[in-house]
């Protein structure tokens, strides 16, 4: 054998090999490609089309406009360019209270791999962001921009197409972010908090459970002023003080500065954020599309699952469906009509044990108004409900702040069961009529359907006949609660 010798024949081969080779990775791209944009001039890529992309982790960006400068943490997914020059619409994910800029690392992985840049951060005060926890006061706002700045100075984005995406902090974030920030397109808020100083005090009554479950899990980060709302709301002082300071944290006094498309979820069973203030809100959005789904569950339990991944969990698929449509131009068939669209959707309790049951919608002339009067108690028993004015003048009695035996079940746990088609019954033969009050209407021949929650207007007065237990944070009050009936003529 002769050694030392060049094998051109063998060089030569591997470099036709070579060439051929990509000639045909040319080739192949190319009939990827084959439609091209007559305006813009760039390939025309399928929908469906699937992309790599790689994961940049512990981003820091500098938010320095804040009267608190601090570092934010972040991470972002970005599709790998399928031609020279491509550029990719965006999601910015904000996170939860209690959460970090990890939340979404699935839902990210998956709009990047069909062609987003997926960014996520956590909010000062939460994850490895500095700072304390503002709820979504002016540093928060100034935050984001940060990030917006970030992301168009860092990434290949498409600055035109650029969303925001999160569920409760990060729901009432994406919020701000449409109102605040002319760059952000479209949101998709989930279990958004919109009206603070209701969710707080509302009806005059502090939200003892979960305020406490908000305190308790903010990690001792909770800013000097949050932590103040707390305290003052508790005790039922400094109110005025408190609404002036949750004004500029509630988005629905911003709601008339929207003027894009809106995508919202929420639970009917949200009683940290009540979904009321969320249809008041929807109502009040002048803009040319928006959509509000109502789900079964309590607060972040109908979204929550679908963070695993996929987009099996319906809210999700709307979301996917949502910015697919307004950040690439798919017809995903989320908006019924081009020109304008206000869309409401409630799951109906009880149609599917899955937890993604038939959805009700309905516009504004579907809709009735029923009143039902109420009738006095015969004998301390049960009242009724009647569709004639009451035309009889009564006094009922009752003692309060004692149990009654009415109840609307475990806190939390029977939002969740109704999610899945579990619901809650209340037996009437076991509520004591000497501690609650009770009206029943006759039987419907074809059932009642509800939209929303009923209201009751009464003409009540208490007289505090015990004591009055002072233990901070809570007031026990003992008293005999009177109804007045009014009458009609």
């Amino acid at each position: 054998m002769k050694t030392g010798r060049t094998n051109w024949y063998g060089i030569a081969f591997l470099f036709l090999f070579a060439l051929g080779s990509l000639s045909g990775c040319a080739g192949s791209q190319s009939a990827v490609f084959k439609d091209i944009d007559e305006i813009t001039g760039k390939p025309i890529i399928p929908a469906d089309t699937q992309y790599d992309y790689s994961w940049q982790r512990k981003i820091t960006i500098a938010s320095d406009q804040a009267a608190e400068p601090i570092t934010i943490s972040a991470n972002v997914f970005m599709p790998e360019a399928l031609y020279a020059g491509q550029r990719f619409p965006a999601v910015i994910f904000i996170n939860s209270w209690f959460m970090n800029e990890y939340e979404y690392i699935r839902q990210a992985r998956l709009f990047a791999s069909k062609g987003y840049i997926a960014l996520s951060y956590s909010c000062r005060g939460w994850g490895r962001s500095g700072g304390t926890i503002q709820m979504w006061g002016l540093p928060d706002q100034q935050d984001f921009t940060a990030v917006m700045d970030w992301l168009v100075a860092n990434t290949p984005v498409d600055e035109n197409n650029i969303a925001a995406c999160g569920i409760s902090y990060g729901g009432v974030g994406s919020l701000f972010a449409l109102t605040l920030e002319p760059r952000i397109k479209t949101v998709a808020a989930l279990s958004p908090c919109i009206d603070a100083y209701n969710s707080m005090f509302g009806n005059e009554t502090p939200r003892r459970i979960w305020g406490g479950l908000l305190v308790f899990s903010s990690k001792g980060r909770l800013s000097d002023w949050a932590r103040a709302l707390y305290t003052n709301t508790m005790r039922g002082e400094n109110i005025d003080e408190v609404r002036q300071n949750t004004y500029n944290s509630s988005v629905i006094n911003f709601a008339d500065r929207v003027d894009k498309p809106v995508y919202i979820s929420h639970n009917f069973g949200d009683y940290m954020f009540p979904p009321n203030y969320t249809l008041e809100y929807f109502n009040k959005l002048d803009v040319s599309h928006k959509r509000l789904d109502l789900n079964l569950g309590t607060h972040f339990s109908h979204e929550g699952p679908g963070l695993l991944g996929g987009t099996k969990n319906d809210i999700w698929r709307n979301v996917h469906a949502w910015l697919d449509y307004w950040l690439k131009g798919i017809d995903s068939g989320i908006v019924p009509d081009r020109e304008k669209s206000a869309v409401i959707t409630m799951m109906r309790k009880g149609t599917d044990r899955s937890g993604y049951g038939e959805r009700a919608g309905y516009t504004a002339d579907e809709l009735r108004t029923a009143t039902l009067y109420l009738r006095p108690r015969e004998n301390g028993k049960k009242g009724r409900l009647s569709t004639t004015p009451n035309d009889t003048a009564a006094t009922d009695q009752i003692s309060s702040a004692r149990y009654s035996g009415a109840k609307t079940g475990t806190p939390l746990i029977t939002e969740m069961f109704e999610d899945f088609g579990i619901l809650h019954k209340q037996p009437t033969f076991n509520i004591r009529r000497s501690k609650a009050m009770l009206w029943q209407s006759e039987p419907y021949e074809n059932g009642l359907h509800i939209r929303g929650n009923a209201g009751i207007s009464l003409d009540l007065a208490h007289y505090v006949n015990v004591r009055d237990y002072r233990s901070y944070p809570y007031s026990y009050y003992y008293a005999n609660l009177y109804a007045y009936y009014r009458t009609y003529r």
